[in-house]
């Protein structure tokens, strides 16, 4: 007798045959060769859950599921600590979603350089790639690309994961950055998944806002960012073409039905050097150019603690630190982004 044609038969698997043993101890080997300065390494644990479906789950389970809580039973339960195993997600930036979700690791500050490329001619436009790493004369993983529209009265950048000309769509397109006439605010959209009909929506995740330097070009600038809670985000928030009623406020986070957004931040002031004449600011080693795009941004409630750092190294070549707790990786990126746009009030 012959089967039936819509009887679902097992492909064949690579990994028949194998021990189920060597499988875990290969993935396991992958997790912890894994290196935040050699992409390479992160590229074999893509290449090894390709093969089949069995070395998919065995790679999902060692690098990018969280372990069990486990406590000890003879301990107190209040001096029970959890133990839960650090997999690579945990440990580095290494997949998509990461790149729009705060807390995306476990790191403290993660290193990256953005990279500013013109094109000449009557079409001419101008691309930003973030690139993962600490070393700028390498070549590091893209996670980010920006492409930049000068429009009639505004200014614009579309966030893509990649440079292709297939990722160019709406319905790929992750952030979007558009500023005001005069380049003093900024409005921060960002692409959030409806729960139910999984279709992709644009919300309003924050602004940042420029303020009016007396000394023009030989003051440092003064930005203030307000963004928005992700919790609120999820449930519904304001759309980039949908125009709710506006109340006279004076209140920072006008636009999201908050009274206060969720994280305030604040430019960090430079201090006078008297010798050097000039502005200045302690920046680690991280920045070789002086600047007027360079800045550091610190919360209200420390400011001594660095949230987000950018600065100019080359001509087309700008480090970006940003600490994963509070930031993600595309909200860093749309900051800096505002700093590469004229403003009238700064100059």
């Amino acid at each position: 007798l012959l089967p039936r044609a819509d009887s679902k038969q097992r492909q064949p698997d690579w990994a028949d045959g194998l021990p189920p043993d060597f499988l875990e101890r290969l993935a396991h080997q992958l997790n912890e060769s894994c290196s935040t300065e050699e992409w390479d390494t992160v590229q074999n644990v893509y290449n090894a859950s390709a093969v089949c479906r069995t070395w998919r789950a065995a790679i999902r389970r060692a690098c990018f599921e969280r372990s069990a809580l486990r406590t000890s039973q003879n301990t107190p339960r209040a001096s029970r600590k959890r133990a839960v195993r650090r997999t690579l997600s945990d440990r580095m930036l290494c997949h998509p979603s990461q790149l729009i979700e705060r807390l995306a690791t476990t790191e403290d500050t993660i290193h990256c350089y953005i990279v500013r490329e013109k094109t000449r001619g009557p079409f001419s436009y101008k691309r930003y790639r973030l690139v993962l790493g600490e070393d700028y004369s390498k070549q590091g993983k893209t996670l980010l690309v920006a492409n930049h529209h000068l429009l009639a009265t505004k200014s614009a950048y579309n966030i893509y994961l990649s440079s292709s000309e297939e990722a160019y769509s709406s319905s790929k397109r992750l952030g979007h950055l558009q500023s005001s006439p005069y380049g003093t605010t900024f409005e921060l959209h960002s692409a959030t998944k409806m729960s139910g009909s999984g279709s992709v929506r644009r919300t309003k995740s924050g602004n940042i806002k420029y303020s009016f330097n007396m000394l023009g070009g030989r003051g440092p600038r003064s930005v203030q960012v307000n963004l928005a809670d992700e919790e609120a985000l999820g449930a519904g928030g304001v759309g980039p073409d949908e125009h709710p009623p506006r109340e006279e406020s004076s209140g920072a986070g006008d636009g999201w039905g908050h009274d206060e957004p969720e994280t305030v931040l604040e430019n960090k002031l430079p201090r006078w050097h008297e010798l050097l004449q000039c502005w200045c600011l302690d920046f680690g080693g991280r920045v070789k150019c002086a600047s007027v795009k360079n800045f550091q941004l610190v919360s209200r409630d420390d400011p001594d603690e660095i949230i987000l750092q950018f600065g100019k190294v080359e001509p087309d070549v700008f480090t970006m630190d940003f600490k994963p707790k509070l930031l993600s990786a595309q909200q860093a990126f749309m900051i800096c982004l505002s700093s590469f746009d004229s403003k009238l009030s700064c100059f």
